[in-house]
């Protein structure tokens, strides 16, 4: 395991969008490296917020977000997994319990390249019982059943990073669902603005762990970098399109515009600098 190597948590300026989208004010971000993944912690000093997020080492998919906070007597609150889940830990004097529990509805985010997705496990009712759809008012993605055995809200927080523009909420045209297995999968496809931040996001947790070091706060936004994460952008554009092509092609079942939901949500990419164009 290499040692721990302080990064400027805007260096991206994905953590800076965040952090003002949600309040939480200045950071400082630690990534340490281990095997197959790269571990960043970030601690909001004012707020007194602390996040954890694991990313897979040669993809750098995002495979856990966790987030926690302290309690008003100081203590740190619980985590709260934002997406991915925590590991089991099996405990042999309580398999009879864990065996009931797990015949629950299990609900868990695990995003996409290009959507942001949620998975809700042992629901074993047809796909015709879904009623899925999105509250305006709140901008939450909602799920019911037919014969009410289920209801979920969904929140999409990285939206928040682009405010109230119309790239930022949500459009049923960029929802889709589908059923298999007893797990119903509902991906809602991200917004030009999202990939391109998250393209530079990619592009600095690869320096995390490698000696690089920056000063909290200073983001660190230049020509060349905003003209790379362009083109991954414009990259997965092509896919979530070569996809959505395909799927119409092979009338896979799905709710939405199409299979995936359609393109209608990458309208026009983001600025030099990452932030979100009002449409």
């Amino acid at each position: 395991m290499s040692s721990p190597s302080p990064i400027a948590a805007s260096s991206s300026g994905y953590m800076a969008a965040m952090a003002k989208a949600r309040g939480w004010g200045p950071s400082t971000s630690t990534a340490i490296v281990a095997g197959d993944w790269r571990k960043i912690h970030t601690t909001f000093t004012e707020t007194g917020v602390e996040m954890v997020e694991e990313y897979d080492f040669s993809t750098d998919d995002l495979l856990i977000r966790k987030i926690r906070s302290k309690t008003g007597l100081g203590a740190w609150g619980s985590w709260n997994f934002e997406v991915g889940e925590p590991v089991s830990k099996l405990n042999p004097h309580s398999d009879l319990m864990l065996e009931s529990s797990s015949l629950n509805p299990m609900f868990v985010r695990q995003d996409l390249p290009t959507h942001f997705q949620f998975r809700i496990r042992n629901l074993p009712y047809d796909y015709d019982n879904y009623i899925i759809g999105i509250d305006d008012a709140t901008q939450e993605i909602v799920l019911k059943t037919k014969n009410k055995k289920y209801y979920k809200r969904m929140s999409i927080p990285d939206l928040k990073m682009c405010g109230n523009s119309s790239e930022a909420r949500l459009q049923k045209s960029n929802l889709e669902w589908k059923h298999a297995n007893n797990t119903l999968i509902i991906s809602y496809l991200k917004p030009a603005f999202i990939l391109e931040q998250e393209a530079r996001n990619r592009a600095a947790i690869r320096k995390m762990g490698t000696g690089s070091t920056a000063t909290t706060g200073a983001a660190t936004s230049s020509s060349s970098a905003s003209k790379a994460a362009s083109s991954a952008a414009q990259q997965l554009v092509a896919e979530a399109q070569a996809s959505s092509n395909s799927n119409r092609n092979v009338g896979a079942r799905g709710g939405g515009a199409n299979e995936f939901g359609g393109l209608s949500g990458l309208k026009g990419l983001a600025n030099k600098d990452g932030d979100c164009k009002q449409q």
